[in-house]
């Protein structure tokens, strides 16, 4: 684990852990559990989801190339956060009632502020990766309710 800017204070290393590995583990578990459940064009278009706002911002990561604070912390570009970008796309394809919405939108603030307070982003690269977050499953959605029957 690397040495992290909040070293010492409260919940460092539980925060970092759970910002850091929780989103892909989630998305993961979110599809299996739609499918499971019946859910199967929801799981479907949760795993593009997926699939489309990793690529996406690790893509633009390298478009606009802004450095880390902490470059030994990682060396890859910093905005936008690809951990906000998938937690955010993901609450908003589980927008299927407003109290999973709303779990997974404060899931999605907690990763964000995980991000930052652990020194890998700025408060700039987790907003950036929210707004492509949420944008990328919005028009995965629309795509689901365009093109799938029964959505």
């Amino acid at each position: 684990m690397p040495t992290l800017l909040c070293a010492g204070q409260f919940l460092c290393e539980p925060v970092y852990y759970a910002s850091a590995y929780l989103p892909f583990l989630l998305a993961v578990v979110i599809p299996i559990t739609l499918f499971i459940v019946g859910r199967r064009k929801q799981a479907y278009l949760s795993a593009l989801t997926f699939v489309a706002s990793a690529g996406l911002s690790e893509g633009l990561k390298y478009v606009f190339n802004v450095p880390r604070l902490n470059p030994a912390l990682d060396s890859s570009p910093s905005f936008p956060s690809s951990h906000a970008a998938l937690a955010f796309s993901e609450a908003r394809i589980l927008k299927i009632n407003n109290v999973i919405f709303i779990l997974g939108i404060i899931f999605a603030a907690f990763v964000s502020f995980g991000r930052v307070y652990t020194g890998f982003h700025t408060w700039y690269d987790v907003i950036g990766g929210a707004v492509l977050g949420y944008a990328v499953g919005e028009v995965v959605t629309r795509f689901g309710k365009k093109y799938f029957k029964d959505w």
